[in-house]
């Protein structure tokens, strides 16, 4: 959860930079890790320094970590530590700031080397005295006897640092070396052995090839084994593959690596001394875990198993001894002896428990011996002392060990003789935070301010509190809430139980208020509060761990429950209570001094301690003398230690007891013999006491056993009885000796305590026979009837708790009843039958039993649930009495359960669940579990609860509860597979159960207080200091999961409880929404609504979906999912509040299915066109993952069939009227909603929607993918798969289509071109959708009870009518209703009888639409919409377009449907009137339907059907006429027109509109009878915004067009300019013009025809501007000889690319220009004709007037710059003539010729000219760069005249040359030579290009013949024809021109003997090639030179 910082506080953080941290202090060990390595090697002058230098290395933080231990140490000291390491702890991480590659860099390695040198300078330093007593002559002075206990630390050193880097192979040798001379042979073989092993293999699979390390190890273990006789050994591996080969000297002196050392024999060590002459008795003195009796029990226990199993070897006669951890709370006298008192006063002790359990106390008898922090060896004073060496390392013993110094363990000798101990961290004396404290030093640090003052603390404290209680409001307020509408609800049924969260607050803030008094579950709140805030390992066990459930309370099995009867538990209403807790250190002190005094042995000490708990002392001077086992209730842990130890040391124990008994018997008889008077003196009344104490506990831990049960292994349970036996014995000898002469009526309480005893053990010897135990305990109840009520308590004994005549009625009942309750309790009993007759055995007593309870209840006025009135309780005591005095069996027996422990009734109701499991019934195993439930709560808050001391009180209720929640949860799993499984809850029941709930949710809300504190930093995190977070966490989390379950039972409860009490809840469904809302807000204001494994969330979105129609219910289910699977469904983003619930379920498509009318719900509060962009629409598509792909049944997959076929159909005229009338459906089979669920709902609607209206919704300025209407059409199509009566999937379906449409007409023309089919295809789909949804509508009367609906349904016709009109118009042209081949039927043709046999014919099903037909179809859709919603002004828009079309229809077409001209107008005017106000300026005004009234009313004036007056008033209705004067005659109707046009356009400002210029330009131009001046008028009016200067085309698409009818506007103007230019002979706009029609492909509808056309007049119109006549190339060459033709051809050649300027040469290379722009897009045979023949006239002009002279230099150059070779001189004589093909090369190179740039004007530029220059421009360019509009740039900076086939826009194509005077330069540089190689450069690169176009164009052409099928649609806006007859006229000039293309193909022919000739002559376009190659690498080099 979020928490809040205050900026102005430091708060503590383990991530700050503190200077304190690891990495530091590790540095600093580093640092004096080299000093005293330093020192070290610096030899003996500095081994005090090196000494001094180790001291302080060990002393450094670093050895003080908890991972500094070794792994042996850790685990005695530190258990807890092993799981931290685990889980968080890498010591490789750990890296320093260190100097040097060979340095530690980590703590592991400095921890190891540290140890590892260390040892080694203490070798060293024994090695020097050594080697100084041998100079000094004292030879005995090296003998290794006397430097044993030396050695011992080197060794341990070396462990420590094998423990930390075990891979150190030469420290493994020293070791072994070391341990050798020790005397310790098992080490040192150990070790050699670790060599070979390396942690890497196993010994037996050593390597080949060993290194020298390896190989003086394995020589090592052979000579060991050799002397240990070890043949085995010598046998196998690696032994037996040792080479018996000698070493060398070199090898041999690597073995011994200390030789001052010398090597003990194997005779002195293995049979040294000690083991000759025996060890001496040593005295271990061990340190308790705990200081407390139970801790001393422990050791005391453990050591005798140690000593009994011979695991350890102690030595003979070793002694014990005790120290106890310091102490940390000292009791004061007045505490220590009031708890004295209160033991001694007994019932009348004014000391209660808790006041005990408060103020633990220490009594020491000597305080000023405190304990010392490590445990000790002591021995005699026999141990040898130290030889002299040892007071050199004195100073090494104690600081250098680090373990010793830090934690108090003890060394590794120590410890293998000592028990094995776990402590706590806590014990273990480690620092409360996880990083060893060093927080705190920051903390510390913080205190004081950058001046040195010190900063008050308080105030910072006081600061961090206020911060605390700011963030724990929000949890008090979310609790208040709860509280406040949960107590309205329980208050209605009288539910009691609940408190209130303040109340709770005060509880465990220990706040004295009379609320918190008189609350039952006080004592168990504050509990459970304590016990969770001190987190304590049993705590945790408890809770977590799956051996604390019903095993916890001995009702797991029937054997239990048996053994509950049998009496082996402590009855609940003995007196234990009254006694006080034993103080933990009572008299504890005194006796471990005592003992410590003495040599004592283990079973002397056991002897010693029970004597210590059970003989009678002294508590106080003024008491009488009372045992701790009589005066005080010991812990359950205590308890089980004295039982334990009583069995084993029992033989000594009763040796003990029976030499005791044995001197009081001497004494007697020598009193007696003497005649003296005997009386036993106290401390032999004690001894007897003691032994009868004893006897008391064997015959409890008989019982156990006999509870336990040992069928299979009866001898410990035999030995017990046996053991039993001899303690009976003993005992009654010795309470007869203590009776004296006592009366036989006087007994004390030790006799009552004997005889009840005996009768205990009567009652448990199974060969007892049943009577004569019956008589037994009979006898004794009239003995404790005649003690008138006298009770003796043993509150330390399960089996005897309590002595008084109650207990023997309870026995002597229970001992009736055994019989009834064996076969309860039998296990032969698990069958159906068996099951029922326990079932109707024990089901009416536990009734009575519990009415008996309530009746009890009642009687003693305490406060119950359920209040009753007086009348009823004085019935119920009345009732009470009667069965006191006379009882039935059956209220007997109800009696005795009443009566009977908590534990044996919840065994019963166990054994009652069974019956039941069996039958099987489960709502009646849900009622026992309620009962359970409710005996458990009931005593939570019983005075027997509260009677416990404060550990039993905590150990039961961690106990219960998890009982409890066991049982909650197994309720919760049954309602899965039973809804009914409250179905046995009755309305009482139902109100208990829900009691006992409330109950347990306030007593858990206490775990829910301590979990907001430790959030919000009020509390430390409980737990152990190393792992605290994690337990703790995982404890709450534990609690939380209670919590959660718990309310969720009590909603359960709640809502059957509302069906039982349907009156006393007027609202239901808002009560409980209401309840769980409260629930979700206060669990989730703390992160933890997901506990339990998200059960409440789970629940609470199931009942939401049952409330989903309260105005509320919506919100928080949108919390809920969001919190269980993250989906944001909310409306507004501010609704949602984050939970924390990290851990999210896998939403699945069970749990998709239930949600989904909920999501669709959501969905429906958006608009379809704002969802995609929310997150609920990524909520939606998560849901829709869950889902998956639907698996298709039978039935679906046949109407996917059906659907598919009919969309995909051709449309069928009948289909469509029966579609408008109604009838037109699908044979579908029906679905049910069981076979398609998702479907069912309307999901798969609304993901198509979805998609739909995304794709439709984004904003693109090209044209995109189309994913998005692909997988809405198939979502739509699943949809109709369940049901093809869904009139909106097929609308939103034909709209999907017709956005395909749209889509593919919308950005290009390509498709259109090309691809028809496939927009034919899609338009079809969407007709055929249309349809089927008209007819749905019409068919179930759709659209006339909602507006909205009408709306859409509105819509829907328009849309219709729409694709259905535009289907009609270009660029569709009815495509998409002509019937395709192979949708054609085969029919059978019949011929009458005699005729020819039949045949087989194939035509259409049907007959196709027609146009009228489909405009009429449009006009009864518009007309439909329009009824539906009057209001829309494109509805009337296009009904009027429709009855125009429908008017100009010829009159065979119309009929008698021919609409009149009133309806047209008046359809206009209406559609005018019906625009929308235009309510800004800025908003640009709905300009069509006035341009369409206007054109419309033009045309029916110039055709006669109106009038000019009729017009005007007709015009009279557009606001657009109205400061127009009308005219009075035909004569001014088109200067009032033009007016209103004008009008028009100037409303339209941002020029989107162009119809109303065009209309103009056509009105001024047939105004004129089509003659010049009114062509020139049309071409000004065109120019001015139409088409630009540079002839670029400017129509944009108004947003009312529809989608394609841009391209055929496109199309039209270009056609209608071309016949005003041709009209005006404007060559030069015509030149520019075809330059931007070529260009644009994709931008003119029909673009191939279009330019057919187009370059068809442009030839005539040069070849009208050239006066040249066809064919005029036959007549001048027809006749020329080649040789003369050749030699004239060069001539011209050269005076060409001299020539400047000259009107035929620039025609031809126009018409070149225009050859290569073509690039056989169409024929290039005019092209060619028209080339040849401006050629011709060109030679015919200049050639015959050229000089021929200059014979082969001429022709050289001639040859040269056009490529053409020589002709072999090989060839024949024969004259030849010019051919075709040589003609038009010849032709072409002429016009691609340039003139020198010297030769030409300044102030004009021939194409040649600017071909010249173009050639610097890059080779990445191409030559017709696009400029911004996307044309070629113009050349208006050099030349003011273009070229013919130049692009004339504004930029000029020298725009790419860098510098504008580097073009003189260049000039002067290009001689003659290098401008042919130039022209032949630029000729090449354009052929290339022009090869590739016409690649590129056949691979278009065939991928549009390949590509066919069925094609798209779209929507827009139209324009009208022109001109009636304007189509008629231009397929007239396209005949002509086929015409013309047919006689250039003939020409073709007669020409194909002059090619072949020419290809004998050889293949000049292949030396040409080469000379255009040479002449291209000659230009780039020249180029590269010219630009360095």
């Amino acid at each position: 959860m979020a928490t809040f910082r205050a900026h102005n506080i430091d708060y503590e953080s383990d991530a700050s930079e503190v200077e304190d941290t690891t990495e530091l202090q590790i540095e600093e060990a580093h640092k004096l890790y080299q000093t005293a390595l330093k020192f070290h090697s610096e030899g003996p002058p500095s081994f005090e320094k090196a000494q001094k230098a180790y001291q302080e290395l060990f002393e450094s933080d670093i050895f003080k970590y908890a991972e500094s231990l070794s792994e042996f140490r850790r685990w005695e000291t530190l258990p807890e530590y092993d799981e931290l390491l685990l889980q968080s702890f890498d010591p490789t991480a750990q890296t320093t700031i260190v100097a040097g590659d060979s340095a530690p860099n980590t703590l592991p390695q400095i921890l190891h080397l540290a140890y590892k040198n260390h040892g080694q300078f203490i070798l060293d330093v024994l090695c020097h005295r050594i080697r100084e007593t041998v100079a000094a002559g004292d030879v005995d002075g090296a003998r290794p006897d006397e430097n044993v206990q030396i050695v011992n630390a080197p060794l341990n050193h070396f462990a420590e640092a094998l423990d930390k880097d075990d891979s150190d192979v030469d420290l493994w040798r020293r070791t072994a070396q070391v341990a050798r001379w020790a005397g310790s042979v098992r080490i040192a073989r150990f070790a050699l052995e670790a060599v070979l092993d390396g942690e890497i293999e196993a010994l037996e699979v050593l390597r080949d090839t060993p290194g020298i390390d390896q190989m003086l190890a394995q020589h090592q273990i052979r000579k060991l084994a050799t002397e240990l006789e070890d043949d085995l050994s010598m046998l196998s591996a690696p032994l037996n593959s040792t080479r018996k080969t000698a070493l060398s000297a070199a090898l041999r002196k690597l073995i011994n690596s200390y030789p001052d050392l010398h090597e003990k024999s194997f005779e002195l060590s293995g049979l040294s001394l000690t083991g000759n002459t025996g060890k001496a008795p040593v005295q271990y003195v061990i340190m308790a875990a705990t200081r407390d009796w139970l801790g001393i029990g422990n050791i005391i226990s453990q050591q005798l198993m140690l000593e009994e199993s011979g695991v350890v070897d102690t030595g003979p006669g070793f002694g014990v001894g005790f120290k106890l951890p310091p102490s940390e709370v000292t009791a004061g006298a007045e505490d220590i002896q009031m708890a004295i008192e209160g033991a001694s006063l007994g019932d009348e002790a004014t000391l209660t428990s808790e006041t005990v359990a408060e103020s633990p106390t220490q009594i020491e008898d000597n305080p000023a011996e405190q304990a010392p922090e490590a445990m000790e060896i002591e021995q005699p004073d026999t141990q040898p002392t130290e030889p002299p060496i040892a007071d050199t390392l004195s100073k090494d013993s104690q600081p250098i060990d680090p373990q010793s110094s830090n934690t108090g363990a003890a060394p590794a000798e120590e410890q293998s003789v000592a028990m094995s101990r776990k402590r706590s961290t806590d014990s273990a004396g480690l620092p409360e935070v996880a990083e060893g404290g060093r927080s705190r030093s920051k903390r510390t640090r913080t205190r004081w301010t950058t001046s040195g003052e010190r900063i008050d603390t308080t105030q910072v404290e006081t600061v961090k509190d206020n911060v605390a209680n700011e963030q724990l409001e929000q949890f008090t307020y979310a609790d208040n809430i709860m509280d406040e509408t949960i107590r309205p609800i329980l208050s209605r049924l009288n539910i009691q139980g609940l408190i209130a969260p303040n109340v709770i607050g005060n509880i465990v803030k220990e706040e004295e208020s009379s609320a918190q008094n008189e609350e039952p579950l006080r004592l168990a709140i504050k509990d459970l509060f304590e016990a969770l805030k001190l987190c304590e390992p049993r705590t945790v066990e408890s809770l977590q761990t799956d051996s604390f459930s019903e095993q916890s309370v001995g009702v797991a099995s029937r054997q239990a429950g048996l053994n509950v009867f049998l009496g082996h538990e402590t009855l609940t209403g003995s007196d234990r209570g009254s006694r006080p807790i034993l103080p933990p250190g009572l008299g504890l002190q005194s006796w471990v001094d005592k003992v410590n005094k003495k040599w004592c042995i283990n079973k002397d000490a056991a002897w010693s301690w029970l004597s210590a708990l059970l003989r009678p002392t002294p508590l106080a001077s003024n008491t009488q003398p009372a045992s701790l086992y009589a005066a005080f209730v010991w812990p359950d842990g205590l308890k089980e230690v004295v039982r334990r130890i009583a069995a084993q040391a029992d033989s000594y124990i009763f040796t003990q007891a029976q030499a005791s008994i044995s001197a009081i018997e001497s004494r007697l008889l020598k009193n007696t013999s003497n005649g003296e008077r005997f009386n036993l003196t106290p401390n032999e009344i004690a001894d007897a006491e003691m032994i009868q104490s004893l006897f008391e506990i064997h015959v409890d831990i008989h019982a156990n056993l006999k509870a336990a049960g040992y069928a299979a292994n009866p001898g410990p349970r035999l030995a017990q009885r046996k053991c039993l036996e001899s303690w009976s014995m003993l005992a009654n000898v010795a309470i007869q000796l203590a009776r004296g002469r006592r009366e036989v009526d006087d007994l004390s309480d030790l006799d009552i305590r004997h005889i009840w005893a005996h009768a205990h053990f009567v009652v448990l010897d199974e060969n007892t026979p049943q009577e004569f135990i019956l008589v037994c305990i009979k006898d004794l109840r009239k003995l404790m009837r005649s003690f008138d009520g006298r009770i003796v308590h043993l509150p330390n004994n399960e089996t005897m708790p309590e002595i008084s005549i109650e207990a023997v009625e309870a026995t002597l009942r229970r001992m009736n009843m055994k019989d009834f309750f064996l076969k309860i309790f039998s296990d032969d009993q698990d069958d159906e039958e068996s099951a029922v007759v326990v079932i109707e055995g024990l089901e009416p007593l536990l009734n009575a039993a519990e009415s008996l309870v309530d009746k009890g209840k009642a009687a003693k006025s305490k406060p119950t649930f359920h209040t009753t009135s007086e009348q009823d309780n004085l019935d119920d005591q009345m009732e009470l009495e009667r069965m006191a005095t006379n009882p039935t069996d059956i209220e007997e027996v109800a009696q005795f359960i009443a009566t009977s422990s908590l534990t044996l009734r919840l065994a019963l109701w166990r054994r009652l669940r069974d019956a039941y499991t069996a039958v099987p019934y489960k709502p009646m195993v849900v009622y026992c579990d309620f009962k359970t439930i409710e005996l458990l709560i009931n005593e939570l808050m019983s005075e027997d609860y509260s009677n416990l001391g404060s550990s039993q009180r905590t150990n039961n209720l961690l106990r219960w509860l998890r009982l409890i929640d066991d049982l909650i949860a197994r309720t919760l799993a049954l309602r899965a597979d039973n809804p009914d499984f409250l179905e046995c809850i009755d309305a009482d029941q139902v109100k208990r159960s829900m009691s006992s709930l409330a109950s347990l949710c306030s007593l858990l809300h206490s775990s829910r207080l301590l979990d907001d504190q430790v959030s919000v930093g009020s509390l430390q995190t409980p737990g152990p200091s190393n792992r605290g977070h994690a337990v703790f966490a995982n404890l709450s989390a534990r609690m939380n999961d209670m919590n959660l379950r718990a309310w969720t039972l009590q909603y359960l409860l709640l809502k059957d409880a509302i069906e039982q009490y349907s009156e006393m809840f007027p609202a239901p469904s808002e009560d409980r929404l209401s309840f769980l809302r409260a629930i979700h807000f206060s669990t989730g204001t703390r992160g933890v609504c997901n506990s339990a494994n998200k059960l409440l969330l789970k629940l609470e979105k199931d009942e939401l979906l049952e409330l989903s129609d309260l105005p509320d219910a919506s919100l928080e289910l949108c919390q809920v999912l969001y919190d269980l699977y993250g989906l944001k469904c909310f409306q507004h983003a501010l609704d949602m509040v984050d939970h924390e619930c990290i851990d999210l379920e896998t939403l699945s498509r069970k749990e998709a299915l239930k949600i989904l009318g909920f999501m669709l719900v959501q969905a429906d509060k958006y608009s379809i066109k704002d969802l995609p962009k929310t997150d609920l629409k990524v909520a939606i598509d998560r849901v829709q993952e869950a889902l998956g792909k639907p698996r298709p049944s039978e039935s679906a997959v046949m109407n996917k069939k059906i659907c598919s076929g009919f969309i995909k159909g051709p449309v069928n005229p009948l289909n469509l009227y029966n579609g408008f009338k109604g009838n037109l459906s699908l044979p579908s089979k029906a679905m049910t909603a069981a076979e398609n669920p998702v479907a069912a709902t309307g999901w798969y609607f609304l993901l198509g929607n979805i998609s739909l209206n995304k794709f439709r919704s984004q904003k693109r300025l090209t044209a995109g993918s189309t994913e998005d209407l692909d997988a809405a059409a198939a979502y739509f199509l699943e949809d109709l798969q369940y049901s093809t009566e869904q009139w909106q999937t097929w609308y939103r379906l034909g709209q999907t289509y017709d956005t395909h449409v749209e889509e593919c007409v919308s950005w290009s023309a390509e498709k259109i071109n090309g691809q028809t089919n496939e927009i034919n295809a899609y338009q079809r789909h969407a007709i055929n959708c249309y349809a089927m949804a008209v007819s749905c509508v019409v068919r179930h009367g759709i659209g006339e009870e909602s507006t909205k609906v009408a709306e859409t349904v509105s819509q829907l016709f328009s849309d219709f009518g729409t694709r259905i009109y535009a289907s009609t118009r270009d660029p569709f042209s009815m495509r998409a209703f002509l019937v395709r081949e192979n949708e054609e039927k085969f029919y059978n043709r019949v011929w009458p009888a005699g005729g020819a046999p039949p045949l087989m014919y194939r035509a259409p099903a049907f007959t196709t639409m027609k146009l009228f037909g489909a405009w009429r179809y449009c006009a009864s859709l518009y007309r439909e919409a329009i009824k539906r919603r009057p209001d829309k002004w494109m509805n009337y828009f296009m009904l009027g377009k429709c009855l125009w079309k429908m008017f100009t229809a010829p009159d065979e077409m119309s009929g008698k449907h021919k609409p009149t001209v009133t309806s047209i107008t008046d359809t206009f005017v209406r559609a005018i009137e019906a625009l929308p106000s235009t309510g800004s300026r800025k908003q640009d005004p709905v300009i069509e339907p006035h341009y369409k009234l206007v054109s419309i009313v033009h045309k029916l004036v110039n055709r006669g059907a109106l009038d000019v007056e009729a017009g005007s008033t007709v015009l009279s209705a557009t606001n657009y006429a109205d400061k127009v004067a009308p005219p009075a005659n035909m004569d001014g109707w088109e200067g009032y027109i033009l007016a209103i046009l004008k009008n028009l356009r100037n409303a339209d400002k941002a020029g989107w509109h162009h119809r109303m210029t065009v209309r103009a330009s056509h009105i001024i131009y047939e105004g004129s009878g089509k003659d010049l001046l009114g062509a020139m008028g049309a071409q000004h009016e065109l120019t001015q915004q139409t088409f630009t200067k540079t002839m670029a085309l400017q129509v944009w698409k108004p947003e009312h067009e529809r989608p394609g009818r841009h391209f055929v506007y496109t199309t039209r103007y270009v056609r209608f300019f071309i016949e005003l230019l041709e009209k005006t002979g404007d060559r030069a706009n015509y030149e520019l013009l075809v330059r931007r029609l070529r260009k644009k492909v994709n931008d003119y509808c029909e673009h191939k025809e279009l330019w057919l056309e187009v370059g068809t007049k442009y030839l005539k119109m040069l070849r009208h501007a050239a006066e040249v006549p066809v064919g005029y190339e036959d007549i001048i060459f027809k006749t020329i000889n080649h040789e003369e033709f050749l030699q004239r051809a060069t001539a011209l050649d050269d005076w060409c690319a001299k020539t400047p300027s000259n009107n035929t040469l620039d025609l031809l290379r126009e018409v070149v220009e225009l050859k290569k722009l073509n690039a056989s897009y169409m024929k290039g045979a005019p092209i060619d004709d028209l080339m040849a023949d401006i050629y011709a006239q060109l030679y015919q002009t200049v050639a015959l007037t050229l000089s021929i002279g200059a014979g082969s230099s001429v022709k050289a150059e001639a040859d040269d710059a056009t490529g053409i070779a020589e002709p072999s001189s090989k060839s024949s004589g024969r004259a030849k003539g010019v051919g075709r093909r040589e003609l038009t090369k010849r032709a072409e190179a002429a016009g691609t010729m340039a003139a020198p740039l010297s030769a030409r004007a300044t102030d004009k530029e021939t194409p040649m000219d600017r071909s010249l220059l173009m050639v610097r421009r890059p080779r990445n360019g191409s030559e017709h760069e696009s400029g911004p509009d996307g044309a070629s740039g113009g050349g208006d900076g050099i030349s003011a005249k273009a070229s013919v086939m130049d692009d004339a826009d504004d930029e000029s194509e020298l725009s790419d040359i860098e510098e504008p005077e580097d073009i003189e330069d260049i000039k002067d540089s290009l001689n003659s030579p290098l401008r042919k190689a130039l022209e032949a450069e630029q000729a090449a690169r354009e052929q290339e290009e022009h090869e590739d176009e016409e690649e590129e164009e056949e691979g278009d052409e065939e991928q549009g013949n390949e590509g066919q099928f069925d094609g798209e649609e779209g929507d827009g806006e139209e324009m009208e024809e022109e001109h009636d007859g304007e189509d008629h006229g231009e397929h007239n000039e396209e005949e002509d021109h086929n015409e013309q293309e047919e006689d250039h193909e003939e020409e073709e022919e007669e020409d194909a003997d002059e090619q072949e000739e020419d290809q004998a002559e050889g293949d000049i376009g292949d030396d040409e090639d080469i000379v255009m190659e040479d002449a291209e690498d000659k230009a780039e080099a020249e180029a590269e030179q010219s630009e360095h």
